[in-house]
Parts: C-alpha cells; structure tokens; sequence
C-alpha cells in the first residue's frame, strides 16, 4: 500500500478517474491529429508524383515533336536547295521552322529544369515526409505507452478503490 501511495504521489496525488478519461481523450484526439497530417503528407506525395509523371509525359512528346521537326527541316534543306532558284518564299518557311525548333528546343530546356525542379522538390518532400513519418510514428508509439501507463493507473486506482472500500 506504500507503493500505490508513492506511485500516486508522483503524479500529483490520488487521479480520478475522470481525469484519466480526459486525459485519455486527449491522447487519443492528439493521435487521431498525428494519424490525419500523415495521411495528407501521402497524399501530397501522391499528387506530386502524378504531377512529375505529367511532365514526364510532356517532356516525350516534346522529344517526340523535335525529332519530327528536324527530321522535316533536313527534308526541307534539301528542297530548298533544289528550289531555291525558282521560290525564294521558301526561305521564310525554312526561317519559320526553325525558330519553331528553337522554341520547341527552349521549351524542352524549360521542360526539363521543371521535371529536374520537380524531382528535387518531390525527393525533398519524400525525406520530409520520412521524417515526419518517424517522429508521427514515434510519437504515436510514446503516446500509445503513456495510455497504456494511464490504462495500468486507473486499473490500480481501481483496485486500490475496492480495496479500500472492503475495508471500510
């Protein structure tokens, strides 16, 4: 009985159950918050993964059309030069293709320091979320053994209780 008086005594006297229930609600709301910010770190992870495969997908087709576009100005280089005598018009055309390669190409550089930004973004966000991972996980386990600590409390408290009253 001198055990239970210290135990008691450490954490501030003789706790009723109602205060345990509070503070197991606490707890227990504190892990469902814990569980939640979890839950939207995957699914941020989750839509910027979609959104790196998205630009994925640009980037070949991008690959696809430059590789189309040069094959097509090379045919057209050797029209030109067949025509040049007798159309000086195409010379304009060949100008216009080849500053729509170039933009093509500019935007194919954009295209893959984005995919190169996103892929840092999507690993920073990745180790953040591990991190975050852990110290949730952590938690939750810290706070899973301090209810099962306030369970173990108010089991003694309880028996503790009966005792006292089948001496009375």
């Amino acid at each position: 009985m001198s055990d239970e008086k210290s135990f008691f005594g450490k954490i501030g006297g003789v706790i009723t159950s109602s205060h345990k229930d509070e503070e197991i609600e606490r707890l227990n709301n504190l892990l469902n918050d814990y569980q939640k910010k979890l839950a939207e770190s995957d699914d941020m992870i989750s839509k910027l993964n979609d959104e790196v495969n998205s630009y994925k997908s640009s980037l070949d087709e991008a690959n696809t059309s430059i590789g189309e576009l040069k094959a097509l100005l090379s045919d057209k280089d050797d029209r030109i030069d067949c025509l040049n005598k007798e159309n000086v018009g195409l010379d304009s055309k060949c100008s216009q293709l080849e500053a729509r390669l170039s933009s093509l190409e500019d935007e194919l550089s954009t295209a893959k320091t984005d995919l190169l930004a996103y892929n840092k973004l999507k690993h920073e966000i990745e180790d953040s979320h591990m991190e975050d991972s852990t110290k949730y996980k952590s938690r939750i386990k810290q706070l899973n053994d301090e209810l099962l600590i306030l369970k173990t409390d108010v089991l003694a408290y309880d028996k503790l209780h009966r005792a006292m009253q089948f001496i009375d």
